[in-house]
């Protein structure tokens, strides 16, 4: 994880299991998506996220590297 700017943060995970080509990006962002929020929106850990506004980006890559998607959830997403 990393600040990428101010007020955004980026966490980065690594599919360990798969390969781009064989992940449906589309189906992923619609089931990662409203998880992302909710766990924004009630994670105690991230209360100093939410109370600063801090914009989060998600970076998904594959087992050998590649990205396979990038989810932002900003403070109107999780407000």
């Amino acid at each position: 994880a990393n600040v990428i700017k101010e007020k955004t943060f980026s966490y980065y995970y690594t599919l360990v299991n798969r390969s781009k080509k064989d992940i449906d990006i589309v189906a992923a962002r619609k089931i990662l998506t409203p998880n992302l929020i909710q766990n924004i929106r009630t994670n105690e850990q991230l209360r100093f996220m939410r109370e600063n506004q801090v914009t989060m980006v998600y970076s998904y890559s594959d087992k050998n590297g590649v990205k396979v998607l990038d989810i932002q959830i900003t403070p109107y997403d999780y407000k």
